[in-house]
């Protein structure tokens, strides 16, 4: 400070020294402003800064020639210093000027030499865009900066600084107009900023706490765990560089401020208190650092409160909410009457009063909150993206005095704010959909079922916006969840509407395996498009390509750090929209368009589709049929005893694995070291299984039970009402049918529902698998896809083919499989040595694996099989070199006919994503395989091997291999093994045949 001090004199004797119409004045008075401007940038003194702003002035005003070159500059300068004296003064008029003179210098600026003004210029355009909620400011910044960075020259001296002005312009067009494009490219250029810097510079704190911003506003959009870890990453660098390089305090509090809001963020993803106590211990720190300073004051509290916020959600302390308050409260007082950052403030604290209040909290209650939110809204409007949080707050509010008051001025005024959140493209993806749900849910409330179900309709048509392209495939996992229900309220609703089954069964479609929907439309292109633009769809085929590649292959994630790959892939994706909104543009966008509905009703060409809708408003099956959708309102039904029955069977079932497993570990112990107590313990393993056997056993029994009468039964009768099928009169005319559970039933053996335990006092058997060749299928369009392959497989003669088997009878740390052997000759029995090839043991590698599906028309997989119901993309098969998983599966592109997983838990699903179908089952049949036989959940070795001799036996035939007939086997099958008594009583529900 003392230098610049010095500097400071040695410029005012200079001037003195020098007559008022000397050539060098206006040059130093335009050093002396940017001396005054490095003295209030360390000493937080507003009087040196209206210095350097009348120095600027002087200085301009002192230049004699109206065309000295080095105008250009002072007037830029001058624009900046205006603009950093609104940020302290918030003078209107400050900040007009500082955008007039930066046009002008732009102006009076050769092409070459413009991107450091035009730097300078954006900075204005952007304070006063985000002060004053200038939309068309906002909106001009981003296209300012592309031009800015298209201008740079190679070896440009100043790129670092221009890239700073470019970054900010992007990261406020992705805030206030929720441009994802921008953002994506605002995270290269920043991290490209900050490698170029020394690392003791003194700025470097800031530009990591920019580059820590960023990667968190990703994170908030994508849920990818990668940019949130850079993120902290970042923040911490930043704090240390910031006390290392001796940083003013001020520049202490932006880099704690980053710091507190990325540890903020991760303290909410993991519910961890610790985390957010270091958030408000480092929002605290940025306070203290930027005492005085009227801007950083109030940011640090705002940080603070939320951090209070955050560790209440972990706690449930009462103290912390009041601790928000306080800070939303003080940092409200910083703020002018119209700025939009009190009005935000203004709502966050009246939603920390609404959400602490009782659920049963009256209209006396509720009111006092709800004038706050409405005077909030009315600072900060509802078309940006803080305007539409502030309209959904004063919604949520509105809607609870409704639920007490029936008021239907509230419910309409809840609908309108909604609505708007709901259209706003500025506002999240992942808020759209959430509000527009919540619309929906409150009009069936309400009685409205018509109006409910168009917003529910409108809140599945965003839904994809969430499984965006450009997230990793946990973050899509995780913003699906949130949904989860979505797709079938809004199938229930339109049927409370008016009975559409076909309308019901659209919008199911549509919010149902979103993720494999995403997946086939990279994939899909059509000759429509190739006719129209070859070149365009040819890139599209490229592009599709490159971000399977992305997210499935290992071999490039250790190439690549998970932040570059995120990176790639947002842009990849952002290139994808636009290259389909050119195509949707043209009238050549059907590969991205669902499904129309002759389309889905030719999945019924073979016999009628069941789809068993479960809602919180009604459970009906949709019939679908080659003539229409027939709903069928399943009165006995409800979704929370579905619920609870299929988180009973699974807990049943793992009780079962878990036994299995013990009784292994105890068989290894023994083994290892014989004895007593080792032989008791085995015992006592052996003992526990049984009871683990029966309890399954007795759960089942009721269980396929209620499944009978509640589902199969009725859809049964009404099947025959409608005249779909006649009850079968023979074994040869044993019909077919396939079912389409969602929710939680899609958990369940549904093909296996029966009274199986009376088969013998049964006329007429009660069970699905003694009157009906069925299949399960886990999209409508899956199976119309499965349908349309056999078409373009028609040509080929059915008996021709190749055979590949996985074998693993031995796995590391797994039991032996002695029956691989069993399934292994069977088959060398059924193929020729040519036509039959086997991966075993040491061969069975993921790689090999993944090749040999995509080269041969069938596969048999023996080997051991895992899911994780919690995170069912981890689900896969065990082979020699670890798991082959379903992502990994995903990647593939098949042309099979036929797969037979003779592993566990091969076609089960997730509990928090049943509607997605994320299994190996699924995956391979999305991706190509059209008969995919697989189990839901834990299966027996001899079973297995047993299940397979029929299977192959029925499907052996004159003219060769039939997988046509693979439904018809897997029910000859299971049939076989119900009737062996020398195996556990349910061994053969877990098969099930996926496709036509």
């Amino acid at each position: 400070m003392a230098d610049l001090e010095n500097s400071a004199q040695a410029l005012d004797s200079a001037r003195v020294l020098l007559p008022s119409d000397h050539e060098d004045v206006p040059q130093v008075l335009a050093t002396m402003a940017s001396v005054a401007l490095h003295r209030f940038v360390r000493s937080g003194d507003p009087v040196l800064l209206s210095d350097a702003v009348e120095k600027a002035q002087q200085g301009i005003a002192a230049c004699r020639d109206v065309n000295d070159g080095r105008l250009a500059g002072w007037y830029s300068n001058l624009g900046s210093l205006l603009r950093v004296r609104h940020e302290v003064a918030d003078d209107r008029s400050d900040i007009d000027r500082a955008v007039e003179y930066g046009r002008l210098a732009v102006e009076r600026t050769p092409s070459r030499h413009q991107p450091l003004v035009l730097g300078a210029l954006i900075g204005s355009l952007i304070q006063r865009g985000l002060r004053y909620d200038d939309l068309d400011d906002v909106g001009a910044v981003a296209a300012l900066a592309r031009k800015t960075l298209s201008l740079i020259p190679d070896g440009y001296a100043a790129r670092g600084q221009v890239l700073g002005a470019v970054v900010a312009a992007l990261r406020v067009d992705h805030q206030l107009a929720g441009s994802r494009r921008s953002l994506d490219e605002a995270i290269p250029l920043q991290r490209e900023l900050v490698a170029s810097l020394s690392p003791t510079r003194p700025d470097m704190a800031i530009h990591l706490s920019s580059l820590s911003e960023l990667l968190r506003l990703r994170f908030e959009q994508l849920g990818s765990r990668a940019d949130l870890d850079e993120a902290v990453a970042a923040a911490r660098r930043a704090d240390e560089a910031g006390w290392a390089a001796g940083q003013p305090a001020a520049a202490r509090s932006l880099s704690l401020r980053a710091l507190a809001q990325v540890l903020l963020d991760e303290g909410r993803q993991e519910g961890s208190a610790a985390a957010s106590a270091e958030s408000v211990e480092a929002a605290r720190r940025a306070r203290t650092a930027a005492e005085g300073h009227p801007v950083l004051v109030p940011r640090a509290l705002i940080l603070e409160g939320n951090g209070w916020l955050s560790r209440h959600a972990a706690t449930q302390d009462p103290a912390a909410l009041e601790q928000a308050i306080g800070c939303f409260e003080q940092a409200t007082e910083h703020f002018p009457d119209d700025d939009a950052q009190r009005g935000v403030l203004i709502s966050n604290t009246a939603v920390v009063r609404l959400n602490a209040l009782p659920d049963d909290a009256d209209a006396a209650a509720l009111t006092p909150v709800i004038d706050e939110l409405r005077r909030a809204l009315m600072i900060t409007g509802s078309r940006t993206a803080r305007g539409a949080q502030t309209a959904a707050n004063l919604g949520a509010a509105l809607s609870r005095r409704y639920v007490d008051t029936q008021q239907t001025s509230d419910l309409r005024e809840v609908c309108e704010l909604w609505d708007v959140v709901a259209g706003l493209d500025a506002a999240p993806p992942q808020q759209r959909v959430r509000i527009a749900g919540l619309t929906g849910e409150l009009l069936m409330l309400s009685g409205q079922h018509g109006d409910a179900a168009d917003r529910y309709a409108e809140a599945v048509r965003l839904l994809p916006m969430t499984a965006w392209r450009g997230a990793d495939r946990a973050g899509i996992e995780a913003q699906l969840a949130q949904a989860r229900h979505l797709a079938c309220d809004a199938a229930a609703s339109r049927l409370a509407a008016d009975g559409d089954g076909m309308a019901a069964l659209r919008v199911l479609e549509a919010g149902r395996g979103v993720m494999w929907t995403r997946l086939l439309q990279l994939r899909r292109g059509g000759s429509d498009l190739e006719r129209w633009n070859p070149q365009l769809a040819a890139r599209l085929g490229e592009i599709a390509a490159q971000l399977e590649r992305i997210e499935e292959f290992d071999e490039l994630r250790a190439a690549v750090s998970q932040s570059g790959l995120t990176d790639r892939r947002a842009l990849l994706a952002a290139e994808y929209r636009e290259l389909a909104d050119q195509a949707i543009a043209a009238g050549h966008g059907g590969f991205l368009a669902p499904p129309d509905e002759q389309q889905l009703l030719n999945a019924a060409v073979g016999g009628p589709v069941v789809v068993v809708n479960v809602s919180q408003w009604r459970c009906d099956a949709l019939i679908v049929s080659a003539a229409g959708v027939h709903p069928l309102r399943l009165t006995a039904l409800s979704v929370g005893e579905a619920e609870q029955r299929t988180a009973d069977y699974l807990h049943a079932l793992g009780q079962l694995d878990t036994a299995r497993a013990l009784l292994y570990q105890a068989r290894r112990a023994r083994a290892a070291k014989p004895g007593l107590a080792s032989a008791r313990a085995e015992d006592a393993a052996r003992s526990q299984l049984a009871q683990a056997t029966q309890q399954a056993d007795a759960l089942l029994d009721e269980m396929l039970r209620w499944l009978w009468d509640t589902v199969a039964q009725p859809v049964i009768g009404e099947l025959e009402r409608l005249g779909l099928f006649a009850a079968p009169q023979q074994e040869s005319a044993v019909p077919r049918l396939w079912w389409c559970p969602t929710g939680a039933l899609s958990l369940l053996p549904v093909q296996a529902a029966g009274h199986h335990d009376v088969l013998a006092a049964q006329g007429v058997p009660r069970t699905l698998l003694d009157r009906f060749i069925c299949s399960s299928v886990p999209t409508v369009q899956a199976l119309a896809q499965a349908h349309r392959s056999a078409r373009d497989l028609a040509g080929e003669k059915s008996g021709e083919g190749n055979m590949v088997m996985v074998a693993m009878p031995e796995t590391p740390g797994h039991p032996s499989l002695p029956e691989v052997h069993q399934e292994q000759e069977l088959l060398r029995t059924l193929f020729a040595q040519d036509r039959l090839h086997v991966l075993q043991g040491g061969a069975a590698t993921r790689s090999a694996v993944r090749e040999a599906l995509h080269g041969h028309r069938w596969a048999h997989v023996s080997c051991h099989g895992t899911q994780d119901l919690d995170n069912p993309s981890r689900g896969g098969l065990l082979l020699c070199d670890g798991l082959l998983s379903v992502p990994e599966i995903s990647s593939g592109r098949h042309r099979g006919d036929f797969i037979m997983l003779s592993a566990c838990k091969t076609v089960t699903g997730g509990r928090h994503l049943p509607d997605e179908a994320i299994s190996l089952g699924a995956a391979v049949h999305f991706t190509g395989y059209r008969h995919v036989i697989g189990t839901q959940w834990s299966v027996g070795s001899r079973a297995a091997a047993d299940f397979c001799e029929t299977l192959y036996t029925e499907l052996a035939t004159e003219d060769g291999f039939s997988p046509a007939q693979s439904a018809a086997a897997v029910r000859e099958a299971a049939l076989r093994l119900r009737a062996d008594a020398s195996l556990p009583r349910y061994s053969w529900t877990p098969f099930v045949h996926i496709g036509p």
